[in-house]
């Protein structure tokens, strides 16, 4: 009996296989969100066409949210870009930022961290709005009015994270010339200042948002904790077997192949029993110093009273 003849390969189409790559290659609350960013901008596209030109629908503003109680905008308004390139470029960065902390910081946690930022971003913007137009030493009423909206606040907030993660001596390559990564985020706010020609005090919040959850002055800027995450991860609804999910207790397994890696999250949080027994909690990366390393002669390391290794040197007299 003949060999069944073996079946033809399916061609996948161009477009189907890219879509596939850049879906299994992207975390998932990145991609959801830059999803929903493009939604939410078309939309107000077409809210906002016609001939006449029209206040923005999603902008955040005083006037808009105190006397109009339109507070949907401050949802919506960190979604919604104001033009194309706008919003190809900024869902560019986004996807790029926000895939490097998701993969660090885990799934839910980026998404609580994202809105949280998101609307303190918002909430801090409208606060200086209304106290520069009632300033009694010095009003400006058009304060009122300033509308601030876009991705480039949360990814500003975002990206200064990143850069005070960093080495101190890092740098960081911005078009032609290479920037120390700690001033890295000033230098974004002075070319957006260049092509807008106007004062983003939603980008200047952002950045100073970054940098306070970057020092832990305050601890975690979050309404939920590492237990909290977890519980939101185990509830139903089939979060988990979404592509691209990545739990809080694999976060950094993500991008090492399997191998934990030390995230030194901008806001760690460490327990007493953690630091008497030798793990650190943090990111949802646990790192166990094991004892058990190899003390042989040549390896310049002798075992310390207790748990852990002490540096030493090759005799075994130091």
């Amino acid at each position: 009996m003949d060999p069944p003849s073996p079946t033809p390969t399916q061609r996948v189409h161009p477009l189907r296989s890219w879509y596939d790559d850049v879906v299994g290659g992207t975390p998932l609350f990145t991609r959801c969100y830059v999803m929903t960013a493009i939604v939410v901008t078309v939309a107000s596209f077409v809210l906002e066409a016609g001939p006449e030109k029209k206040r923005s629908t999603i902008a955040v503003d005083g006037y808009d949210v105190f006397e109009r109680g339109e507070v949907y905008r401050l949802f919506l308004s960190t979604l919604a870009m104001r033009s194309v390139f706008g919003l190809v470029f900024a869902s560019v960065s986004f996807w790029r930022v926000g895939s490097k902390l998701e993969r660090m910081w885990g799934t839910v946690r980026t998404g609580i961290a994202t809105v949280t930022y998101s609307l303190g971003i918002n909430a801090i913007t409208l606060a200086s709005t209304i106290a520069f137009a009632y300033n009694p030493l010095y009003a400006i009423p058009d304060a009122m009015f300033l509308q601030c909206q876009g991705l480039w606040s949360v990814i500003v907030c975002l990206v200064t994270i990143e850069c005070e993660r960093e080495r101190e001596d890092a740098r960081r390559k911005f078009l032609l010339w290479s920037v120390s990564a700690r001033l890295y985020p000033l230098v974004l706010l002075v070319l957006f200042a260049i092509l807008t020609g106007r004062f983003a005090i939603d980008l200047v919040v952002g950045y100073a948002l970054g940098r306070l959850q970057a020092s832990n002055l305050f601890g975690e800027l979050m309404p939920v904790g590492p237990q909290g995450v977890r519980a939101l991860e185990s509830s139903e609804g089939g979060m988990r077997e979404q592509r691209g999910f990545i739990a809080l207790d694999d976060a950094g397994r993500a991008r090492t192949g399997g191998a934990v890696e030390d995230t030194n999250d901008a806001a760690p949080a460490v327990s007493r029993n953690a630091r008497s027994s030798g793990t650190r909690l943090g990111g949802g990366v646990i790192r166990t110093m094991d004892s058990t390393t190899n003390h042989s002669p040549g390896n310049r390391t002798k075992t310390f009273p207790g748990s852990g290794n002490v540096l030493g040197t090759t005799d075994e007299n130091p």
